[in-house]
């Protein structure tokens, strides 16, 4: 599997609005939380680094997301670390694809960012997501309640592996 990585663009940016997950997981629906147009405008503004992962035939099944954009709100930070965050188009989660995804985002990020650990932050509850990343060499760093309502949350960490180090 080989996608494409681009900025996300105006396009990308309506489709993932547009995106239902079913319960337990309705807590990444986005139009629940905002008006689309301040989500849209939220996902395309560069600031974020927002990414939408394309197939070969240009029909996007996921998108990143590096930097802040990946925190949340009540976790520690400070160690440094790049934050990876990662959404996939709800018709293709828990089919298996979320280890292979997330090596390529990790490669993709190992390109074009420099870092010596990658850092991702997933709700407690979403063990399906935890177990891709910790297939991806990631390990538990902490658990923390998000700073606004309470909610559980868990951070994971590893270290950047570049090509000449393997």
């Amino acid at each position: 599997m080989k996608h494409h990585f681009s900025a996300m663009d105006e396009a990308g940016a309506r489709d993932i609005v547009q995106w239902r997950y079913q319960a337990p997981y309705q807590m990444y629906n986005m139009q629940d939380s905002s008006s689309v147009k301040e989500v849209v405008e939220y996902l395309i503004d560069p600031k974020n680094q927002i990414y939408r992962i394309d197939n070969d035939q240009q029909a996007m099944l996921a998108f990143c997301s590096f930097g802040n954009d990946a925190q949340v709100g009540g976790g520690d930070y400070a160690e440094e670390a790049l934050d990876v965050g990662l959404g996939m188009r709800p018709s293709l989660t828990g089919q298996g694809l979320g280890p292979e995804l997330i090596a390529e985002v990790l490669s993709y990020a190992a390109a074009h960012f420099e870092f010596t650990k990658f850092r991702a932050t997933i709700a407690a509850f979403n063990q399906r997501a935890q177990k891709a990343w910790l297939k991806n060499g990631f390990e538990y760093q902490q658990e923390f309640i998000r700073s606004f309502d309470g909610f559980p949350f868990v951070i994971l960490i590893r270290d950047v592996l570049y090509p000449d180090q393997d």
